[in-house]
This record gives structure tokens, C-alpha cells and sequence, in this order.
């Protein structure tokens, strides 16, 4: 008798031990559920309301680079990339970066780009943005076909060239959590 009564008391400390993890189990359970929550909530009433990005154009600064023969084919040309911005909340906010790629859309090769850094948005505004670009691009050498699409922007006979402007935008205290991309096809054309 006294030996199964041993065994009782044993199994007691086991079920009581069992018991004890498993309501640490449901206290970080529930814990881990209220702090995702209360994230949740402060990020949908604190982040900025951005409403709307827009990029706008984009335009040829500088007399272009053009290099047409031998392996040193390319060209180089500064643009800016005009975005509008609308701000339409109570407070202002912060850019930590605007990234601007450009890429030929016809063979999705990348032509060149640019940043703005610690950009301000003012409140209950629609705000203007010039992005300086750089396009600086290496050929294959002779009859690159980018490089020759880009000759004719001014060139004889003028052809419009093709391009896409992808956009990465990082906000002050969410770019780690969320970057939205605009992507937006343009026609270069020879300034008038």
C-alpha cells in the first residue's frame, strides 16, 4: 500500500510540472497575440496616410553622351524624374529615400537612376519632386541596339525610346515593415 501510494505522489509532481509549462505556454501565447494587436493598431492609426505617388515625367537636363563605335558603345545623359506627392494628413512625414531605377522596356536592361534622401512632405499638401538620374549605359559594342534606340531620340529619323521608371519609396519608421515600388512607362523624346 504504501508503495503505490509513493507512485500517486510521484505522478502528482508530474502532472502538477505539466501544468505549469502548459499555462506558460498559453500566457506567451496570449502575449505574443496582444503585442501583435497593439502593433497592429498603432501602425493603422500613426503611419502616414499615403494617399498618392505619382511619377510624373521624365526629362533630359544635359546634352546627352553618345558613344557609337568600337567596345566603348554607350551613353551617359542626366535627367530628372518629376514626382507629385499628396500629403493629405494632419502631419507631415519623412522619405528616408526615393529610389529611381530606369530600364529599357524592351529588353528590361537597367539604364541608370538616382536618389533623393530625408525628403519632407508637408501636411494637407500636394508637394512636387524633382529626382536627378543618371543614365549611364555600356554597349555590347557596335549595333547595340539600346544604344542605337537612344541615338535616335534626337537623331535621324526620331524615334521616341521606350522606357519604364520603377520608383522605391522608404518612409521614415515603416521601411523596414513596408516599400511600395511605382512602376510607370515613359517615351523619352528629344527636348523642343
Amino acid at each position: 500500500m504504501e508503495h503505490w501510494h509513493a507512485l500517486k505522489k510521484g505522478d502528482g509532481e508530474k502532472s502538477r510540472a505539466r501544468s505549469c509549462a502548459c499555462r506558460a505556454c498559453i500566457g506567451c501565447f496570449v502575449s505574443i497575440v496582444l503585442i501583435a494587436a497593439i502593433l497592429g493598431i498603432v501602425y493603422i492609426f500613426i503611419r502616414p496616410r499615403l494617399r498618392d505617388v505619382q511619377v510624373v515625367d521624365i526629362k533630359q537636363v544635359a546634352e546627352p553622351n553618345i558613344r557609337l563605335n568600337g567596345t566603348d558603345s554607350g551613353f551617359s545623359a542626366r535627367y530628372d524624374i518629376a514626382l507629385q506627392v499628396d500629403n493629405p494628413g494632419d502631419t507631415s512625414w519623412t522619405f528616408t529615400e526615393l529610389v529611381a531605377n530606369v530600364f529599357d522596356k524592351p529588353s528590361n536592361k537597367k539604364l541608370g537612376g538616382g536618389s533623393l534622401t530625408d525628403t519632407k512632405v508637408t501636411r494637407n499638401q500636394v508637394q512636387s519632386l524633382n529626382l536627378p538620374a543618371t543614365l549611364d549605359y555600356r554597349g555590347t559594342g557596335n549595333g547595340d541596339e539600346i544604344v542605337s534606340r537612344f541615338a535616335h531620340i534626337c537623331g535621324q529619323p526620331r524615334q521616341a525610346m521606350d522606357v519604364r521608371v520603377s520608383t522605391t519609396i522608404s518612409i521614415k519608421g515603416f521601411s523596414w515593415i513596408y516599400k511600395p515600388t511605382i512602376d510607370k512607362d515613359f517615351s523619352i523624346t528629344c527636348p523642343q
